[in-house]
């Protein structure tokens, strides 16, 4: 086929449908036959006078003629049809107005929908900026909070293994202290076992090895001194034994009077041993240095006093300390036993009242000195007062102790500004969880004693009833 030809053909299969453009290609074609037969000319056969007449055709190639020739015919299209739409090009298409908005080149040559476009697409991309950044946030979240409940678990296991060894060595240090002691008997008895097994009036009885002895001591100072001048310390104003029976949390507090007469060591100012004298058990403070030294005196004038039973350790206590302790505890609610108004107005005999601050100091304290109503052993009232403070102070520390088995470390160190002690951490904390695990059954037990009036107060002891009293409190019937 003709080159001629294969145009023709080509140009038929896409402008078949236009019967105007076909009448205008054929005009082209017949134009361009001419210029082919001019071509095939011989140059010795031209005549250049008809050339020159060639030249003057029209000068449109064929591509032009094709691109007028549709111009045309879509101008022409146009008016016929105003809401129609034409792609540039060979092909055509019609698109109806209703359907306009299906087309997204429409939205593009409206202006107002471009921006409205890009504004939703912008919003898109927010909005998926967004997700992604709460989902990173989500992420981070889950971990923080993971990682601070892990802390949480190993800190939580950290402290129950620390009290539980607390307790273990509390134990061990705490019982292992009763050994070191020699124990004697009152007329009567026959010791054996160094002491630890007694039989007298008929029974036979075994020291309890569960017990925890503690001496508590309330020193008539604002604060400890540095311990460098013996004599000048101050003196044991309040002592108590707390006699804890581990195994069953029971506890019996025995009060001892400061004006109880025993035998003391005494000590010279520069601290070198001078005698032993019987004296009120309130000056052993006195002869030591104020602090260890002086705790320690104490300790073993008491321990004589009771006939060599072992005391596994000491707390010594300034007055400032009661108030920080009892605060500590939100307070500690007593029924006034006598009247106090001389000293705060709310202390007044049967008054319910919870003690805040220095209020609670001046409920274990106030003693009155002179007065026609003043007895003998003016220390006596003042004593009740103060087994009845310590019973409820402790009862509600072991309460807060069940919800609380950090409170005895943490009362231990509030303590530590205001106390001397050879109690350790870990003994404190065994102590006070025994006697919160089993529930406090707190006792308290007097020693009978008589006060004579001379120029100090002096209180005997009736040692028979006493040696019965230490029977019942440290040993168990064994037959």
């Amino acid at each position: 086929m003709s080159k001629k030809k294969r145009k023709a053909k080509n140009r038929n299969e896409h402008n078949h449908q236009h019967p105007q453009i076909d009448e205008d290609i054929k005009e082209i074609e017949d134009d361009n036959e001419i210029k082919d037969d001019a071509d095939s000319l011989e140059e010795d056969d031209l005549d250049y006078e008809s050339i020159d007449n060639i030249s003057t055709i029209e000068p449109y190639t064929y591509d032009q003629k094709i691109d007028k020739c549709i111009k045309e015919t879509v101008d022409e299209f146009k008016k016929k049809n105003p809401n129609a739409r034409v792609f540039d090009g060979i092909n055509t298409a019609y698109i109806p107005e209703n359907d306009k908005q299906n087309d997204p080149d429409d939205d593009l040559e409206n202006p107002d929908q471009q921006d409205e476009i890009e504004k939703d697409i912008k919003d898109d991309s927010t909005d998926l900026n967004k997700k992604t950044d709460n989902k990173k946030k989500s992420s981070r979240i889950k971990k923080i909070i993971l990682a601070i409940v892990l802390i949480i678990v190993i800190f939580i296991a950290a402290l129950a293994i620390t009290l539980f060894a607390m307790n273990k060595l509390g134990k061990i240090h705490l019982l292992g202290e009763n050994k070191d002691t020699q124990i004697t008997g009152a007329d009567g008895a026959d010791l054996s076992d160094d002491g630890y097994t007694v039989s007298y009036n008929g029974h036979t009885y075994q020291y309890n090895e569960d017990i925890a002895t503690l001496l508590v001591i309330g020193v008539d100072q604002e604060e400890f001194n540095e311990g460098s001048t013996y004599q000048e310390g101050g003196y044991a104003d309040t002592l108590f034994l707390m006699v804890i029976d581990t195994e069953n949390g029971t506890a019996k507090m025995v009060p001892i009077s400061r004006y109880t007469m025993v035998t003391i060591d005494e000590y010279n100012k520069d601290g070198s041993y001078w005698r032993q004298n019987e004296i009120q058990v309130t000056l052993a403070y006195a002869y030591g240095d104020g602090r260890e030294e002086s705790c320690e005196n104490v300790a073993t004038a008491i321990s004589r006093l009771m006939y060599g039973m072992p005391i596994s350790g000491y707390v010594a206590i300034d007055m400032s300390g009661i108030s920080v302790l009892n605060d500590a505890i939100g307070g500690v609610t007593v029924d006034v036993l006598e009247d106090l108004t001389y000293a705060d107005s709310q202390l007044y005999e049967g008054n319910t009242i919870t003690l805040m601050g220095d209020q609670a100091l001046t409920y274990v304290r106030s003693r009155k000195s002179e007065g026609t109503d003043l007895v003998v052993d003016n220390n006596a009232p003042r004593m009740a007062r103060q087994s009845q403070y310590l019973s409820a102070f402790l009862s509600q520390t072991l309460d807060l102790t069940k919800s609380d088995l950090t409170l005895p470390l943490k009362l231990y160190n509030i303590a530590s500004d205001y106390t001397i002690t050879d109690v350790s951490a870990s003994e404190t904390v065994y102590l006070l969880t025994q006697m919160a695990r089993h529930g406090l059954d707190n006792t308290i037990v007097d020693i009978p004693a008589t006060a004579q009036e001379g120029e100090y107060t002096e209180v005997y002891v009736d040692d028979e009833k006493l040696y019965e009293i230490i029977l019942d409190v440290f040993y168990e019937v064994v037959e």
